[in-house]
């Protein structure tokens, strides 16, 4: 009968049953539910693409704004003069 084993949940290495750490990645092998380490929230900064993006958007709508009404202006010209 082979000897009983424990798998670590965190690298998933076989270990002997009565092993109460893991013996390639020293994560403790006890029972007991674990709670995920917290991670620190993420630094808020915007980088240089979604500035480019935005840049470009905006002015994508001037553009078309400034045609549009450019072209309103031109319809309208000729049938009031």
């Amino acid at each position: 009968m082979p000897a009983p084993t424990r798998f670590c949940p965190h690298c998933g290495a076989v270990n002997a049953a009565e092993s109460t750490y893991c013996s390639a990645c020293q994560y403790p092998l006890d029972d007991r539910p674990r709670n995920p380490p917290i991670q620190p929230p993420m630094p808020a900064y915007t980088t240089r693409r979604t500035m480019l993006t935005i840049a470009l958007t905006l002015g994508g709508a001037a553009v078309g704004v400034a045609g549009i009404v450019g072209l309103c202006e031109i319809a309208t010209r000729g049938s009031c003069g």
